[in-house]
């Protein structure tokens, strides 16, 4: 399987070599399968799973410091992959370095756009923190994050709070009437 920055997964039974394009053998992983072995996402994050944790295959071949209990290509932006460690979320970046803190029950995929806040439920509550782990706007009951909305040619977040809908823009104006 060829990943990014010219490394190669070879695969062979429940055994799985990573390598450099000139096959030298950085790291084997033995596992009772291969499935979820590695996850990658284009450009930048390659995670592996060895001995039941996962961690971050660097550009120049080594394995992050920090281990995480699992990961997920589907939260995160261009710049940053969700993580999870003792059941709490939060967000690093490609070296495995984490970016906020990892206290959240729940942090769904957000916009590819690095600028925009981040989402996520603590304590029951739906908040969000810029990639600084500051937050921004919190304690709404359901939120979505943003979205670029062509029909308002603006970026908005969809929340709710107290049963009363509204569109939440990145400033942190609500576009309709006030709760």
């Amino acid at each position: 399987i060829q990943l990014p920055n010219n490394f190669f997964a070879l695969m062979n039974g429940n055994f799985c070599k990573i390598c450099t394009s000139s096959a030298k053998v950085l790291h084997t992983i033995c596992t009772g399968s291969t499935d979820n072995m590695i996850v990658y996402r284009n450009p930048d994050f390659i995670c592996l799973n060895i001995n039941g944790k996962w961690r971050f295959l660097l550009e120049n071949g080594s394995l992050s410091t920090t281990e995480f209990d699992n990961v997920s290509t589907k939260m995160g932006n261009d710049n940053l992959i969700g993580v999870c460690i003792n059941e709490k979320w939060g967000y690093a970046d490609s070296t495995g370095t984490i970016c906020t803190p990892m206290e959240f029950e729940y942090a769904p995929h957000f916009s590819h756009y690095a600028e925009l806040p981040i989402l996520v439920r603590i304590n029951g509550s739906h908040t969000f923190y810029d990639i600084t782990g500051n937050i921004k706007f919190d304690k709404f009951d359901t939120a979505m994050p943003f979205k670029y909305e062509p029909n308002l040619r603006k970026f908005v977040a969809q929340v709710t709070r107290e049963e009363k809908k509204n569109l939440l823009l990145p400033d942190g104006t609500l576009l309709f009437d006030e709760f």
